[in-house]
């Protein structure tokens, strides 16, 4: 989890170890399950139009795991959150206690999941990735339906219908459905995962590109504005900025950044590749050299692609950052002490980090004490302008 930044994915912030116990310090959503908001819909079930929104952002974070290496194996309505209960709250996976990486050519053989919505092939201990996918579809024939596609009076007599793989669509229920919809379901839930869609291609699927969930209008005069800033500013400030972002939330009014962010994010892998960025400027007077340094200048992790918390640092505003949010950068950065420290630097880089790279992100801040108060960085007329409230 702590890995994986994506809008769709509940962040992991902090943990901590005892002798007892690991304490997991998690973003908070309030908006409750996504199965009790089915279970209160009208028929315990969505629209079409709801429903496809709804897998389109599940399916976003399906994607990046996977992209990333990663199979969730739970996938169920229980681990979708709403992050609040407004109208427009992101949806996020949870509960990775069963996750695992997996390697492209490797065949994972661990019995895990949930009975409804585990795949025939998990059961018969011999899967891939594409078991989230199984698990896709039969969440996407519930929020349509209210009742799963394989059903049976205990877990014993589900996984039995599970491992037939038959279901049907009810004419009661699906006859009111598009045919485009009750295809999306039957590919997720093909008995070969061979011929199962991946979670890319699922993502392609004439559904959901029928909700117009893609955005094809151009980056906002306001989004490039900041992108231009950003290059310019200093590289311990920008530094500060990619940590500050970790602790903002939707709450923060960060709905119109995830907007901006999508219409970058062409093929909706929740990362922003150059030529992403290089498309989404080409009308704006961005020379190579100029999308060059501002690549180079956003991918502080230097993963080589630009991940969402990157583009949040990047473009985000003032009026948006709180006392509270510089406190918990500032505690992060500092690891809870009075003080940043070079070596707290050095570790937020990570090993990887030049002698060439320290230099630059310390040049004309340390000081001869070599460490910054919270008072250095939360003021905005510090001469080490680290933060510069007036960005």
């Amino acid at each position: 989890m702590a890995k994986l930044d994506h809008p769709n994915i509940l962040r992991l912030h902090e943990c901590f170890e005892t002798i007892d116990n690991l304490y997991l310090i998690l973003e908070l959503c309030t908006g409750g399950e996504l199965l009790d908001k089915l279970n209160n819909q009208p028929n315990h079930s969505f629209s079409e139009a709801r429903t496809r929104k709804l897998v389109h952002d599940m399916l976003g974070a399906v994607r990046y795991c996977h992209d990333h290496h990663i199979v969730h194996r739970d996938l169920k309505l229980e681990n979708f959150l709403f992050e609040n209960s407004s109208s427009t709250s992101e949806l996020k996976l949870i509960d990775f206690g069963l996750s695992c990486y997996f390697n492209p050519t490797d065949i994972l053989q661990e019995a895990v999941g949930t009975p409804y919505y585990v795949a025939p092939e998990v059961l018969a201990k011999r899967y891939n990735e594409k078991c989230d996918i199984w698990s896709i579809g039969v969440m996407a024939y519930m929020l349509l339906s209210g009742v799963p596609p394989f059903y049976g009076a205990d877990d014993n007599a589900v996984l039995k219908v599970v491992k037939t793989g038959k279901f049907v669509f009810h004419p009661a229920i699906f006859d009111s459905i598009s045919a485009a919809g009750k295809d999306f379901i039957s590919r997720c839930l093909a008995m070969n995962p061979e011929g199962r869609l991946s979670a890319a291609e699922a993502q392609k699927h004439p559904w959901l590109l029928s909700g117009g969930e893609g955005n094809s209008e151009p980056v906002s005069p306001d989004i490039v504005r900041k992108l231009r800033g950003f290059v310019d500013r200093k590289p311990l400030s920008r530094l500060f900025m990619e940590v500050l972002s970790h602790t903002l939330s939707t709450r923060d009014n960060l709905t119109e950044i995830r907007r901006e962010f999508a219409k970058i994010d062409t093929d909706e892998s929740g990362e922003i590749s150059y030529e992403d960025l290089k498309q989404a400027l080409r009308h704006r007077s961005f020379s190579d050299a100029d999308l060059n340094a501002l690549y180079a200048t956003m991918d502080v992790e230097h993963m080589g692609k630009i991940r969402y918390h990157e583009f949040i640092a990047s473009v985000m505003d003032a009026s948006i950052v709180k006392e509270e949010n510089l406190r918990v950068a500032f505690d992060k950065l500092s690891r809870h002490s009075e003080f940043i420290t070079v070596d707290d630097i050095r570790d937020l880089l990570g090993k990887d980090a030049t002698p060439e790279e320290m230099n630059r992100l310390l040049d004309n801040y340390m000081g001869p004490s070599s460490r910054l108060s919270y008072a250095d960085v939360s003021n905005e007329r510090s001469d080490l302008n680290i933060i510069d409230l007036k960005f």
